[in-house]
């Protein structure tokens, strides 16, 4: 999906994204979703993620309810450092 251009938002707290996130996210921490959410392309795809999934769902559900197609990374940060 980012291949085709999906975008990817990190819903963490600033602290927690700058301690580490994913090459090529943006950190919009959940709690400003709901202002920030007016600023992005509604035609573009989107991945969100937390550290264990459970913000990221809240967040898919909140830019769901305003149209955008939008998916989570399922387990978060968390199931990607058991993979590696």
């Amino acid at each position: 999906m980012m291949e085709q251009g999906a975008g990817m938002i990190d819903v963490r707290l600033e602290d927690e994204y700058r301690g580490g996130a994913l090459q090529g996210s943006v950190n919009i921490p959940l709690h400003f979703l709901r202002l920030k959410a007016a600023g992005l392309d509604r035609r573009r795809k989107y991945i969100v993620y937390c550290q264990s999934g459970k913000r990221s769902c809240a967040a898919a559900f909140l830019l769901g309810q305003r149209g955008f197609d939008v998916y989570v990374l399922r387990g978060g940060l968390t199931a990607l450092t058991k993979v590696a």
